[in-house]
């Protein structure tokens, strides 16, 4: 990834998505329930060493969304990583406030 990154032929952003359990929200019952068939625990432990190597990269454009939801009610998830509509949508927004201001620095 580091070499990506620091290639001159484009510019990429690196982005740790988040994935049931990984935000301070309340999940739905059905949600918890996805969490618990999936072994939510132990994705959430590796998506967080995930996170440790994302700071470690040399690379300018990173984003950690694991908290993209905290504070957001309802449903989110459909399974234990993919989102709603919703979800996408708050993640799009988010993901273009990022490049937005990327694109403005240039």
């Amino acid at each position: 990834m580091n070499e990506i990154c620091s290639s001159s032929d484009y510019q990429s952003l690196i982005i740790l998505q988040p994935i049931s359990g990984s935000s301070n929200r309340t999940q739905t019952e059905f949600e918890y329930m996805k969490y618990l068939q999936n072994d939510g625990e132990n994705m959430n432990e590796s998506l967080n060493h995930y996170a440790e190597a994302l700071q470690k990269l040399n690379c300018e454009y990173t984003a950690d969304f694991r908290n993209v939801f905290d504070n957001v009610e309802g449903p989110i998830y459909y399974d234990e990583g993919h989102v709603t509509d919703r979800g996408n949508l708050l993640v799009a927004k988010n993901m273009f406030e990022i490049i937005r201001t990327k694109i403005l620095e240039l």
